[in-house]
């Protein structure tokens, strides 16, 4: 990994992803990463000015169900496990000062 200019930082990002890699792995990471970065700059390249934007792949319309409520949440029984309940709600630590 000599090419500064082209270099990908895998170490960095498995760090970020708190994953731990080999050095094989980390070869074949950054081959991949930029195989992948060329095929999407490629793809780029395609015109798509005159194309319009695709909202389903199918024609046919959506069948939804109607939006209404079909049952009565039991708050006792959702709230059972919980350490600490006030009012009806959850209680939790507070986190910001």
């Amino acid at each position: 990994m000599t090419d500064k200019k082209n270099h990908i930082d895998i170490l960095h990002l498995a760090n970020l992803a708190k994953v731990e890699i080999d050095e094989a792995a980390e070869l074949k990471l950054e081959s991949d990463i930029k195989s992948i970065i060329k095929m999407i700059s490629k793809m780029m390249e395609v015109d798509t000015s005159d194309t319009l934007p695709l909202k389903s792949p199918l024609d046919s319309a959506q069948r939804l169900r109607p939006d209404q409520v079909s049952e009565k949440p039991n708050r006792d029984l959702l709230q059972r496990g919980a350490p600490e309940i006030k009012d009806g709600f959850f209680t939790v630590p507070r986190v910001i000062e």
